[in-house]
């Protein structure tokens, strides 16, 4: 069961779930994945074409790669 579920919330919506994650990406100058969250925010709102699955499987494959930069660099 997910936490929203067990406390009874209704998630964040997509696209502020990409706005946190876009700033929080650039804090530590993860650009591209910056760049896919406010791809996300701009779908959202219907300002851009661009399917927002799509670019929630680029951002898990960017996540990955910060994710395995962040360790090798800070481990």
């Amino acid at each position: 069961m997910s936490t929203w579920m067990r406390c009874g919330c209704a998630p964040p919506a997509p696209r502020e779930q990409a706005h946190a994650l876009k700033g929080s990406a650039g804090m530590i100058g993860a650009v591209r994945l910056s760049q896919l969250c406010h791809d996300v925010e701009k779908a959202a709102l219907g300002k851009d074409p661009v399917p927002i699955p799509g670019l929630l499987v680029a951002i898990q494959i960017e996540l990955r790669s910060v994710e395995r930069l962040l360790t090798t660099e800070y481990a």
